[in-house]
């Protein structure tokens, strides 16, 4: 299946799903090059800042997902022919790379090589099994909109909000307890919401007030999170969870500012919209390749520990730069071209 060419893909894309793209993956890089501050000084306190902003990448994501997947109307065999064309490409060319650099030209016994490869396949890129979990999930909840339309939905989001996300955080007991592993089906219940919430935030139209609500909403939770770590004494990583009950809902509200800013989106020149819509494109292959990067720093180059935002903010802005020219590049080699995006 060709590809639209980039002179095409602006027309192709919504400029407010092709933003969050970039956005998202931005802040997924910015979660793997930052380190987790301590202390309350300005340094400390702007790259919890950015960390807990950041902690809305994942859910953007899943939430786009289900934004632009769900509605569609497509056999079940289509869609998951779509899919693994897109994915499986890709996520098998990079997992080779990052076994290359691993191992160099001492490579382990054959048995021994195709056990490691599979578990970079999963330790590394911990998400891709999940979407795919998640992609198995699509037919259904596209029989669940079709039938049960918003008021359907809702019902379903807002017990996954209560059960995942709220009474968790209220009170961790066995009945409903905080996420605290990483297992394939545990995640996979989990981001179920976040698919289903993104369509459903789809059909909220703001007005004016409601859209500077919803922008204080994003800012206050954001900022109630930094205070909750910040006084949580070690408790941090329960707070920037993707399923706290403040960072679920400051995800939900950075998602609708991004979509109701879709009419403002549209006035930017085609050649605005071209650029984003080939860097939205590139933004799958930036998310498997950031950490290949960042492994051949940790092999090579043996990066000191950074605690500065100006250090901090210059290793992030530098792998991401990087991720994103390299993926750029190797899509004008045309055999590659299928491979690497």
């Amino acid at each position: 299946m060709k590809s639209p060419s980039s002179k095409n893909l602006a027309t192709n894309h919504l400029v407010w799903a092709d933003l969050i793209r970039i956005f998202s993956i931005s802040l997924v890089v910015l979660l793997h090059t930052f380190n987790l501050p301590t202390g309350n000084g300005f340094s400390a306190t702007s790259s919890l800042l950015l960390i807990t902003l950041a902690s809305t990448a994942v859910p953007l994501f899943v939430m786009l997902s289900g934004a632009l997947l769900l509605p569609k109307k497509e056999a079940a065999g289509t869609f998951f022919n779509k899919r693994i064309q897109r994915i499986i490409g890709p996520w098998l060319f990079w997992a080779l790379v990052l076994f290359i650099i691993t191992y160099g030209l001492n490579l382990p016994a054959p048995l021994q090589s195709l056990k490691t490869y599979t578990e970079i396949l999963s330790a590394k890129f911990t998400f891709i099994p999940m979407i795919f979990c998640l992609y198995l999930l699509v037919p259904t909840f596209r029989i669940i909109i079709k039938e049960g339309g918003k008021k359907h939905v809702a019902y379903l989001v807002s017990l996954w909000f209560l059960a995942v996300s709220f009474l968790p955080y209220f009170r961790n007991t066995m009945a409903f307890p905080i996420s605290v592993d990483n297992g394939l089906v545990r995640q996979t219940i989990y981001y179920s919401g976040y698919m289903l919430a993104g369509w459903l935030l789809t059909k909220i139209k703001l007005t004016k007030k409601t859209f500077v609500l919803t922008a204080f909403t994003a800012i206050g939770t954001i900022l109630w999170t930094v205070g909750l770590v910040q006084n949580g004494q070690g408790t941090n990583s329960i707070f920037m969870s993707y399923f706290a009950p403040l960072i679920v809902i400051s995800s939900m509200s950075v998602f609708l500012i991004f979509q109701h800013s879709e009419k403002y989106f549209v006035k930017m020149s085609k050649k605005v919209k071209n650029i984003l819509a080939v860097l939205a494109k590139a933004s799958f292959s930036v998310f498997l390749i950031h950490g290949v990067i960042l492994e051949i720093e940790k092999i090579f180059l043996h990066p000191n520990s950074v605690d500065s935002i100006q250090g901090n903010l210059i290793h992030w802005a530098v792998i991401t730069v990087v991720s994103f020219l390299i993926i750029l590049l190797l899509t004008k080699v045309r055999k590659l071209k299928r491979w690497v995006t």
